[in-house]
């Protein structure tokens, strides 16, 4: 609610700046809440400016990319790529060793959006070969139409599994081994969410064409 404000009202040539300076806020943000709350769930998770970073560099890289016409033969593109690759498995040992620590709250994400924010960028061009194959498939683009829906969604499954097996009596000491909770979780979860996208979310976007 709040960037489309600052795109409205900024300068054009002030944005990619303003992006840069909100990626910065972000994580001294999640430095301040975890001195003073002492809690990881508080200081990353829960106030808005803790995942500004990871708004922002997506801001930031979509500038660049129309604002400069980049090409993906670039020095800007090819150091992002570059930086993300690196930056993808310091932040998977991280989160690893010490996903809980004071560090990892506070950088945790800022690395998060280089590494992804790198593969969107280098996904703007278009891969070929074994990076088409992985990341342009047919059932990873439809789980992708409606990825939003699963973030929004996934928090409820759980306890609608939970209050399925007490209604049941299927004892939840097996029926929740991860093995066997994890498919079972799974299915309802695409379900209810494919099902909102295309009874939804879908015929919600047809209207846009009302709009131009």
């Amino acid at each position: 609610m709040f960037w489309p404000l600052v795109v409205l009202l900024a300068p054009l040539h002030r944005l990619p700046m303003l992006a840069l300076l909100l990626c910065a806020l972000a994580p001294l943000s999640r430095y301040v809440l975890w001195q003073v709350i002492v809690g990881e769930h508080l200081s990353m998770w829960t106030f808005p400016t803790t995942a500004l970073d990871l708004l922002a560099f997506g801001a930031f890289l979509a500038i660049a990319r129309h604002q400069r016409k980049l090409q993906l033969g670039d020095r800007f593109v090819r150091g992002i790529v570059w930086a993300g690759l690196a930056a993808a498995p310091l932040y998977l040992a991280a989160f690893a060793v010490g996903r809980h620590t004071g560090e990892f709250v506070v950088l945790g994400r800022t690395v998060a959006a280089l590494v992804f924010g790198a593969l969107v960028l280098r996904g703007s061009f278009g891969f070929s070969a074994t990076g088409h194959w992985i990341l342009g498939n047919k059932l990873v683009v439809w789980v992708g139409m409606f990825s939003y829906g699963l973030y929004l969604i996934d928090p409820f499954i759980p306890d609608l599994y939970l209050a399925l097996l007490s209604a049941l009596g299927l004892p939840p000491g097996i029926w929740g081994m991860y093995y066997i909770r994890f498919p079972l979780l799974t299915v309802p979860l695409l379900g209810i969410t494919s099902a909102s996208f295309y009874l939804w979310e879908r015929p919600i976007r047809s209207y846009r064409r009302l709009m131009k």
